[in-house]
């Protein structure tokens, strides 16, 4: 369920008179009346889930309304993910974005101050691994050596795969093959590949809900410094107003998440079907394994939510900077440039 974006009265009196449904008439003409918000407009880095639950959860329960915004947010799916979300942000069609750290590193002219920021992290642990069926018998990295990786096309995700299965004593020589972007996972349940790269609370869920085991390996465990995975983006250059009202934002994600994650799971699941009818949103079944896989990962052991480490940034960075055929900047004198420590109050 879309929400409609608050129009003033002139915009809804036209949309009356072409509006043949009378409650629909009367909904909108309600709307009319409310005091403004103020719009932000939201590109998610996929389709609807598990990961985006406290962004849904602070629309859902009226929060983001009490705090007079109004969050206009859409999926990749629009155009079956040809284009970004960070480039979305660039091209100054959003205001936020969402999408993996490095992706603030490979998109944007930093000379020109033409670049995005991350502003704020979602998860606070590492829910991104590489998977295989643990039916095929690859038990570590070293073992995808001569094997096929079902890839997304991205600038890194070969050089993070090729590291992992060095650094496992294999000489990380593989074949990729990338199908369209949103099926990878479908190319991967159908046996097209050997490995993939995914989320253990979405795709994970699937493929246990479907009695599918998978063995994980994470970036981290071999050699990688993996950054934030799904950090909110913002441009870097934008005016004091946008400002403010990101960080209005932040602050009611922050206690949105705090107030999820002491909910019940049914609670949480019976929320999210509700919210937004979507496929992804059908199955509680997957639904409960996905929140349970993810719940614990959204705050730090005090309990904050968006709070980023500039040693996982500099790691990450330095990582990704000492490899070959990357374009990243190589005159960054401080990774800080990549992102802003607001305070989330």
């Amino acid at each position: 369920m879309k929400r409609i974006q608050i129009l003033s009265i002139i915009g809804y009196a036209i949309a009356i008179t072409a509006c043949t449904e009378e409650n629909k008439v009367e909904e909108q003409v309600q709307k009319a009346l409310e005091p403004s918000l103020d719009t932000l407009r939201l590109a998610l880095d996929w389709s609807p889930n598990v990961l985006h639950a406290g962004i849904f959860y602070a629309d859902y329960s009226g929060k983001l309304a009490e705090h007079g915004i109004y969050l206009d947010w859409f999926t990749t799916e629009i155009d079956d993910y040809k284009k970004k979300p960070i480039q979305r942000l660039l091209d100054r069609e959003v205001d936020l974005a969402i999408g993996p750290s490095e992706h603030l590193f490979y998109f944007g002219d930093t000379s020109e101050q033409q670049f995005a920021v991350a502003v704020a992290t979602i998860l606070q642990q590492d829910q991104s691994a590489f998977a295989v069926k643990t039916n095929s018998g690859i038990t570590s990295p070293q073992a995808l050596d001569n094997k096929t990786y079902i890839g997304y096309n991205t600038p890194l995700e070969n050089n993070i795969l090729r590291s992992m299965i060095q650094h496992d004593g294999g000489k990380g020589t593989f074949e990729s093959v990338t199908p369209p972007r949103l099926s990878v996972w479908e190319a991967f349940m159908k046996n097209e590949g050997d490995a993939v790269w995914i989320f253990t609370h979405w795709e994970g869920a699937l493929a246990k809900a479907k009695g599918e085991q998978l063995n994980y390996f994470y970036p981290a465990d071999f050699g990688v410094p993996y950054g934030y995975s799904s950090v909110i983006m913002a441009n870097q250059s934008r005016t004091a107003e946008k400002d403010a009202l990101i960080q209005r934002l932040l602050t009611v994600l922050r206690r949105a998440h705090q107030t999820l994650v002491t909910l019940d799971t049914e609670d949480v699941v019976k929320m999210l079907q509700d919210y937004h009818k979507h496929p992804n949103f059908e199955d509680t079944e997957m639904l409960t394994l996905a929140w349970e896989d993810i719940r614990f990962s959204f705050l730090n052991p005090e309990g904050s939510w968006g709070v980023m480490q500039h040693e996982v940034w500099q790691k990450y960075y330095d990582w990704i900077a000492q490899q070959e055929a990357t374009a990243v900047p190589q005159n960054v004198q401080d990774v800080r440039l990549f992102y802003e420590a607001f305070e989330v109050e």
